[in-house]
């Protein structure tokens, strides 16, 4: 029979997909912004990545680049938009104009509608490869969370102070205050676990190759997380 995780007498249960998470950083209403210890470092996050969602993240990846390359060699909207902003002047932009009438001749609309067609398809494998890590990161995140408060919930005792008082806030209402709830080494702690459970649920076509790069290979390119900066 499984033992239940020893849990902080301080209480973390403040969730960014909570009833009142709307409008606050992450749900965490005391949290004004995300502490500076609170951003999942990609060794962190890689840490908890299989070997084979690994393997399959850099797949996607080497595919998706192959895609791109593909969709920006045909792509003629692309080149018209830039032979329109040349204008009608001479000189240089006459050999651009030329250039890019070569180029434009060249790109074939069903190449470039093919290659977006399994961008969307690679993106989509992007989300089910990486939302189930960044689940797991949750797991992992929030276990660091308890044994690191625990482990400052013994110092607070040997130091002789109160891991929580009760108090009446200004509506007469009976509260309970935490001493780690001031701690940034611990808001950080707490608002990583959130950012990783915050990017499992918002992770679409928009972010999850750039997700993907993050967690399954050294390429640099695109934050994950950086609609919370």
């Amino acid at each position: 029979m499984a033992t239940k995780p020893i849990k902080p007498v301080s209480d973390f249960s403040e969730r960014c997909d909570g009833p009142n998470s709307r409008g606050k950083w992450l749900g965490i209403s005391r949290l004004t912004r995300v502490p500076d210890a609170g951003w999942p470092v990609r060794e962190a996050c890689q840490f908890h990545v299989l070997p084979e969602e690994k393997a399959a993240g850099q797949k996607i990846i080497a595919a998706y680049r192959e895609q791109e390359a593909l969709a920006e060699q045909h792509n003629a909207d692309g080149r018209q938009r830039e032979m329109d902003a040349l204008g009608n002047g001479g000189g240089v932009h006459g050999f651009e104009r030329s250039r890019l009438r070569k180029e434009i001749e060249q790109c074939d609309r069903e190449t470039f509608l093919g290659a977006q067609q399994r961008m969307t398809e690679l993106r989509e494998a992007a989300i089910a490869l990486a939302k189930p890590i960044f689940e797991r990161l949750v797991t992992e995140f929030d276990k660091e969370l308890n044994a690191t408060a625990i482990a400052r919930e013994a110092e607070l005792g040997k130091m002789g102070l109160a891991i929580y008082s009760d108090k009446l806030d200004q509506r007469g209402v009976q509260v309970r205050e935490f001493a780690l709830h001031v701690d940034p080494v611990i808001n950080g702690w707490q608002a990583r676990r959130e950012i990783a459970r915050s990017t499992a649920i918002t992770l679409n076509h928009r972010n999850s190759i750039g997700a993907t790069q993050y967690l399954c290979s050294d390429e640099t390119g695109p934050f994950p997380f950086s609609w919370l900066a």
